[in-house]
Parts: structure tokens; C-alpha cells; sequence
């Protein structure tokens, strides 16, 4: 799984760039979130964001990329950076003093992940099994994501089997019904 990278280059002795051709350049490098603003003495600052597998990795690819979204044309390597840097995204974020926020799941959410009743992940709330919980508002809670998945890996067998023959849209209490016998 690649490591997300952000590179930030500065550029001397562009020229004027009109409003257009910063439009074009920003449309040209938008899968990489850049951000693009003046820097003091003339050129510009270019902030992006790369995946890639390594530093050098992510440094060479948005280098070519950055370089052709500039050149006239965005067909050759265009002007060469004054300055160069790269970190993972995770050590910017760190510098920039931005808190890592986990990805969240509602109470419906992360019952239907564990296959039980929103009433039994409140109760689970309640004894204290989720450590990651933010009340919104007076009834409603907010967990973590990976808190909840990590629930999901110490299910019960018969939980992994329930998700297994399923049927979709079936709920696990008709599934029990299904496969029971009747007595």
C-alpha cells in the first residue's frame, strides 16, 4: 500500500501568470490537491500531495508531473524547481500541528459492521468496550472506525458464519430463522 507524500516546490522566474493559465495549471495537477500561491521575490509556491511507494519515488513523479502541468504547452519538463521538499503526509500534518482524525461510524453504522442491535453497541458503550466514543448531542455517539473492526476480528465463529450465507439484505435474526428448524 503506497504511503501518501507531500511535496512542496518553489519556482523562480516564471513570468506573469495570468488567472487562466493558474486555472489550467491547477485543473492540470487536481488529482494531486494542489495548492498554488506567490512567493516573496516572484515565482510561486506549489504544494501537492503524491502516492508513491518511497520519497525518491514520489519526489521523481511529481517533479515530472509539476514540470509539465508549468511548461507552456504541459508537454515537456518545464522549468526546473528552486527549492524541493517531501515528507509523508502523516509528518506535515504533525508540523502543521493538524490532529489525526480518525475515520468515524455511527451507532446503526458500527451495528450493522458487528452484526448486532444499535442497542447492544450502546450497551457495549456503556461497559466501557469502546474506548474511542464521541457523544454528539444527547443521544447520539460517533466511534472509531478501526475500534469497531477490531470488535469484528474477535467475533464468534458463528458471527463470520451468519455473514457467509447470508443472504443480501437478510438481517442475522431472519437468517436464524431460516436455517433453524422449527420446532
Amino acid at each position: 500500500m503506497p504511503t501518501y507524500f507531500n511535496i512542496r516546490f518553489e519556482y523562480d522566474n516564471l513570468g506573469n501568470l495570468s488567472d487562466d493559465r493558474l486555472e489550467q495549471i491547477m485543473t492540470q495537477l487536481a488529482m494531486f490537491h494542489p495548492s498554488i500561491g506567490g512567493r516573496p521575490g516572484g515565482g510561486i509556491n506549489v504544494r501537492l500531495t503524491f502516492p508513491a511507494e518511497s520519497a525518491p519515488q514520489a519526489a521523481q513523479t511529481a517533479l515530472a508531473v509539476v514540470g509539465a502541468a508549468l511548461s507552456a504547452g504541459g508537454t515537456h519538463t518545464g522549468p526546473a524547481p528552486i527549492f524541493m521538499e517531501v515528507m509523508t503526509e502523516e509528518e506535515f500534518d504533525r508540523r502543521e500541528g493538524w490532529e489525526h482524525i480518525p475515520e468515524l461510524v455511527s451507532v446503526a453504522e458500527a451495528a450493522e459492521i458487528l452484526h448486532v442491535s444499535p442497542q447492544r453497541i450502546r450497551q457495549m458503550i456503556d461497559e466501557g468496550k469502546f474506548h474511542s466514543v464521541t457523544r454528539i448531542g444527547e443521544r447520539s455517539f460517533a466511534l472509531a472506525r478501526a475500534e469497531v473492526d477490531k470488535h469484528t476480528q474477535a467475533a464468534s465463529p458463528f458471527a463470520a458464519a451468519v455473514e457467509t450465507d447470508r443472504r443480501e439484505g437478510e438481517s442475522p435474526e431472519d437468517w436464524i430463522r431460516r436455517i433453524a428448524p422449527t420446532v
